[in-house]
């Protein structure tokens, strides 16, 4: 009996020694490194880069670059030296200085999305008022855009109108090539007929123009 007990100590002594050494194996500091970056990928914890693996992304993404690239969307040409011509409005709702206010935005716009040279419309408008003193007094008559557009060293004009069809306004917007005398790119788009949504009209057309087509 009393050789039991003295095993059965022996056993619970071994345990508690087996127990301590594994506690202190775990307790031992591993061999992977404890900085935010490792050599290779089995070395790794987690959390930490991969030099190995960052190192060869980066050598893709090189060879990747030095392609030779693919084709890319063809830019809108530029038109030239354009006279922008004041937004006409067959209803006849909206004020002069309106129509001239929209008419300066609509170009400002064609400089910031297209690259639009614009006569500035001072200019134009003097012009056409000197026009219309010596007989010419249809702004649309091709004839006298041409000899315009020679005065000025314009390429091309842009003539805009705002259609009213109902609670519903329309702005289509025509350029002109004034060597050819044809026209050359046209876009419209549909809008409230409030001022402030004319101005996003006028915005959202001239994005269009700045597309190729």
């Amino acid at each position: 009996m009393r050789h039991s007990h003295t095993q059965r100590a022996a056993w619970i002594i071994a345990g508690l020694l087996v127990a301590t050494l594994l506690g202190a194996c775990a307790s031992v500091p591993q061999r992977r490194s404890s900085y935010p970056h490792c050599l290779n990928r089995a070395d790794c914890r987690p959390g930490q880069i991969c030099v190995a693996q960052l190192c060869s992304s980066r050598t893709a993404s090189r060879a990747r670059s030095m392609r030779a690239p693919g084709p890319s969307a063809t830019p809108a040409e530029n038109p030239g030296r354009v006279m922008v011509f004041d937004v006409a409005e067959p209803s006849q709702t909206l004020t002069a200085p309106t129509r001239q206010q929209l008419t300066d935005y609509l170009a400002a716009q064609l400089t910031e999305q297209a690259g639009y040279r614009i006569v500035p419309g001072v200019l134009l408008r003097r012009r056409l008022a000197e026009q219309k003193k010596q007989g010419y007094a249809d702004r649309f008559d091709r004839k006298s855009q041409v000899a315009l557009g020679a005065a000025l060293a314009a390429d091309h004009t842009l003539d805009t109108k705002i259609l009213r069809v109902g609670s519903r306004c329309a702005i289509s917007a025509t350029l002109y090539d004034l060597k050819t005398e044809t026209s050359k790119q046209s876009a419209s788009v549909d809008t409230d007929c409030f001022v402030d949504s004319l101005m996003v009209g006028m915005k959202r057309l001239a994005a269009k123009l700045a597309t190729p087509r």
